[in-house]
């Protein structure tokens, strides 16, 4: 039973070092109805600086879209990092449309922050007594097996917000905002983004997979 416990305490901990995404909110256009797009187009908003994130981030949205059957783009790789920069609004949507995109999905990086959290010690009892011959073995190890103290971690917090826009009439059909905390690399974290909102678009009816 206590070395049972003892495994547990080590799961929660081990676990609580993983990535992980969660929605905080999400609005619905009141005309919104479920609709099977023809051509996406994924496009991080996000500063030059986090061109590396924002290439993980569509990259992993258009595999989860396209592994629910959905025809997704990475703006990225269609357009380069400077897509649609010092372009006007009639002259993206002649680029977008040229292409036969019918629905956009941005991914906004609102805020990222850094957030301190104790990971609390193990105290745990076994007999070790029977693991040494002699008393001298048992007093020398017995220190570093009877208590793990605990300790403070820096952890690193994202705010996301993406938005479906329907290219037919080019209005703002869903959006969600989320959560992602202390994701292990970019590439963990697009991952776990990418599922997070297509469960949202096809939970909320808004995509039909």
């Amino acid at each position: 039973m206590k070395r049972s416990k003892h495994f547990l305490i080590g799961l929660v901990v081990l676990l609580a070092g993983c990535s992980s995404t969660s929605t905080i909110s999400t609005w619905k256009a009141d005309n919104a109805q479920i609709k099977r797009y023809e051509k996406i187009l994924v496009i991080g908003i996000m500063a030059d600086t986090n061109r590396d994130l924002r290439q993980h981030m569509e990259k992993a949205l258009v595999e989860d879209l396209r592994f629910k059957g959905l025809n997704a783009i990475s703006a990225f790789d269609e357009y380069g990092p400077q897509a649609f920069k010092r372009m006007t609004e009639e002259q993206v949507n002649e680029q977008i449309r040229k292409k036969g995109y019918d629905g956009v999905i941005t991914i906004s990086l609102l805020n990222k922050s850094k957030e301190k959290y104790y990971v609390p010690g193990s105290l745990y009892y076994t007999p070790f007594g029977f693991e040494y011959g002699y008393f001298w073995g048992y007093y020398s190890g017995i220190y570093d097996r009877v208590y793990t103290p605990g300790y403070y971690e820096t952890a690193n917090n994202y705010l996301w917000e993406s938005n479906l826009y329907d290219l037919s009439n080019g209005k703002l059909i869903y959006s969600v905002q989320s959560r992602s905390f202390d994701p292990s690399d970019a590439e963990a974290l697009g991952q776990d983004y990418g599922r997070t909102i297509v469960r949202s678009l096809i939970k909320n009816g808004i995509l039909v997979k």
